[in-house]
Order: C-alpha cells, then sequence, then structure tokens
C-alpha cells in the first residue's frame, strides 16, 4: 500500500497503520447509513474478488500480478475461492 512507504511523503511517517481501514470504513457506513458499494476500491465486499479467464490464471499462479495489496493489509481476511 502506498501510504505506508514512507518515500511516498517525502520520508514523512503518516501513522496511518492500514489494517484498520475496512474497520474504520464499516463505523463510518454505520454512523451514516451509507452503505459501502460492493464493487468498492479496498473496501467492498468484491474488491478482492476475481473471475475466471486469463485474470483467474494470473491470480492462481501469483497473486501479486493483480493485487497491490493483500486483503489482510487492510483488515481482510481472504477467500480462497477468488
Amino acid at each position: 500500500v502506498a501510504m505506508r512507504g514512507k518515500e511516498q511523503f517525502g520520508g514523512m511517517y503518516t501513522g496511518i497503520d492500514t489494517k484498520y481501514i475496512t474497520s474504520a470504513s464499516r463505523m463510518v457506513s454505520e454512523y451514516t447509513g451509507m452503505l459501502v458499494q460492493p464493487h468498492k476500491a479496498i473496501v467492498g465486499a468484491n474488491a478482492f474478488a476475481h473471475e475466471s479467464g486469463i485474470h483467474q490464471d494470473g491470480m492462481l499462479k501469483d497473486k501479486s500480478t493483480y493485487e497491490i495489496m493483500t486483503p489482510e493489509s487492510v483488515g481482510l481476511l481472504r477467500d480462497d475461492d477468488a
């Protein structure tokens, strides 16, 4: 995740712990009553879901091919069916 790299912010420490992104998003959703869209990047229910074909083949061989971050790095568990 780019936010973790100090070089992204000129050496400045942000203090962001990415494993809390999903729980923070859910909290905001609950407080505001606004649902998170299923295909919303990073926090949506389908953010780490993958379909069939070449894309799926690439994921089976090397997950980093299509994912710049892991579900675990943002507070989710990987569904091995994806």
